[in-house]
């Protein structure tokens, strides 16, 4: 999954200018709704364009490198065979499951 870092940029773009930028402020710059940006600052998992980012980069004056970042996942296989995997018994001695019970 690719995050968008929005309220980090904004505060990056703060300490370079000395300039603190509101939703509204970068609203009016980019053309981007508020709800759009304080969806895109708040959920990680918000699925915007392109575009937009785009946009916000432009006018933070931001690199992507630093507006993005790539979360890893597990993949559904990983968790399929972590679960599937067999479990070591407990309370059992390697010898008793070796020769079978003693009585």
């Amino acid at each position: 999954m690719i995050a968008v870092r929005l309220r980090e940029a904004m505060e990056r773009f703060r300490r370079r200018t000395g300039c603190r930028i509101t939703y509204k402020q970068l609203s009016e710059k980019t053309g981007i709704s508020e709800s759009t940006l304080q969806s895109v600052a708040a959920r990680r998992d918000y699925n915007t364009t392109l575009d937009t980012v785009d946009r916000i980069a432009t006018a933070l004056d931001c690199p992507l490198d630093l507006l993005l970042e790539q979360i890893s996942e597990p993949s559904p296989r990983a968790a399929v065979s972590e679960v599937l995997e067999p479990q070591p018994m407990t309370g059992v001695s390697q010898t008793k499951k070796a020769h079978g019970p003693q009585y």
